[in-house]
């Protein structure tokens, strides 16, 4: 069995990987950044947008299962991710570094929308399995760039500390999501 039963949350979760990892490959600097020039490299401005659009994503998603969820495990790990992924939002904007948009960022945010658009058209058991199939996946992924891209490029210290707990609480947030998933069968 496929652990993404839904085959239009399957292909979108796919594709996101996919083009994630070709813009990773090819850098996902904004053109008002001098670091543009260099594949792969990414400012602490381009940083932060992205930890904040992987955020935004989080909330996003979940705002929907305060709505449409119907396992009580599923409704509350949605609220957590409301609080969780909202404090560190203010973290990073309280660090006084501007955002810059990139296309990882975009690409983010675009991924957040299509997902919730999915959602949007599911209800009962079904919602809450790919739900929590959706949050699996996007944890995964801002974890992935966590390690491998955003806490490795950081350069101010403060943005690195705001990041390594970020880096924590999505770790936490993705074995809680594992086990959630497999308590809906």
């Amino acid at each position: 069995m496929s652990l993404f039963p839904f085959p239009r949350v399957r292909a979108r979760i796919l594709a996101t990987a996919v083009l994630g990892a070709a813009v990773l490959s090819l850098g996902a600097c904004d053109d008002d950044d001098d670091d543009f020039l260099r594949p792969g490299v990414l400012s602490d401005r381009n940083i932060v947008a992205v930890a904040i659009a992987a955020n935004d994503g989080e909330i996003q998603t979940s705002q929907v299962a305060l709505v449409r969820a119907t396992d009580a495990a599923v409704l509350n790990f949605a609220q957590e991710m409301i609080t969780d992924h909202t404090d560190l939002n203010e973290q990073l904007q309280g660090l006084g570094i501007s955002p810059s948009e990139n296309a990882l960022s975009r690409l983010l945010m675009q991924t957040a929308a299509q997902t919730t658009q999915t959602l949007n058209q599911l209800s009962g058991t079904a919602f809450d399995r790919a739900y929590m199939d959706a949050q699996i996946a996007m944890h995964q992924s801002t974890l992935d760039l966590l390690e491998d891209n955003l806490i490795p490029q950081a350069g101010n210290g403060p943005l690195r500390s705001v990041l390594l707990e970020m880096e924590q609480d999505v770790t936490d947030h993705l074995q809680q999501a594992r086990q959630i998933r497999a308590g809906l069968g």
